[in-house]
């Protein structure tokens, strides 16, 4: 299972319900909901929901938003 799965999974199920309505927004529009990312996140996108933050990166020519991780915004920017 990808760790971006299992981040979610792990989520309180009213948090997971709103990441969920946020990742549909983003399968929708990735570039408007995003903002993107610099240093080493560069080419990467992080979309907020409350305090918790869904990075993700674009696959353009498959037409693909690969989510990377889920998870609060004091712990998700160090991970990665």
């Amino acid at each position: 299972m990808p760790p971006a799965r299992r981040e979610f999974d792990r989520l309180p199920l009213s948090v997971a319900a709103a990441v969920l309505e946020t990742l549909e927004a983003i399968a929708e529009n990735p570039r408007q909901l995003g903002k993107s990312l610099i240093l080493e996140h560069e080419g990467r996108f992080s979309a907020r929901r409350g305090p918790y933050r869904i990075i993700y990166e674009l696959i353009e020519d498959q037409r693909i938003v690969r989510v990377i991780a889920i998870g609060h915004r004091r712990d998700i920017y160090r991970r990665r």
